[in-house]
């Protein structure tokens, strides 16, 4: 009995730790205030936010293979799904575009300054400083 009973125990933490995104799944972590973006197991510390106080930080889900940008912010992260919307530094949520797959490739766009590392040319559309990405390759 009682070893149906830590069994049971035992899959029920990590079916928790698995939902709440700990326990080696890499995840991005923004903070809401400053933008700062950080890939972590947890929940970053919230000491010290340059935007004063402490950071309030939005888990913005697991890292991946798809390059994303949000047309509002400029924040590009490297995601698994489409990220979570909440919490964009410039207000509300996220407007999310997705700029296509993770590669070797280092892609800057001319108007905004976003760079990502992509297999082929990024979509250009959602760009921060107003429609679209006009990108370089910046190597081979």
């Amino acid at each position: 009995m009682m070893n149906l009973f830590l069994s049971l125990l035992m899959s029920l933490t990590l079916v928790t730790t698995a939902a709440s995104g700990v326990g080696g799944n890499l995840r991005n972590y923004q903070c809401s205030k400053c933008g700062t973006v950080v890939r972590s197991t947890a929940s970053p510390s919230s000491l010290n936010c340059r935007a004063g106080g402490s950071h309030w930080w939005r888990n913005l889900g697991e890292v991946g293979e798809e390059n994303y940008c949000c047309s509002k912010c400029g924040t590009v992260l490297e995601s698994r799904y489409s990220p979570s919307s909440t919490g964009c530094p410039a207000g509300n949520s996220h407007w999310w575009r997705h700029l296509g797959h993770k590669g070797d490739v280092a892609y800057q766009c001319k108007k905004c300054g976003v760079t990502v590392y992509s297999k082929y040319t990024p979509s250009s559309t959602g760009c921060p400083q107003g429609n679209s990405h006009h990108w370089t390759k910046l190597g081979k």
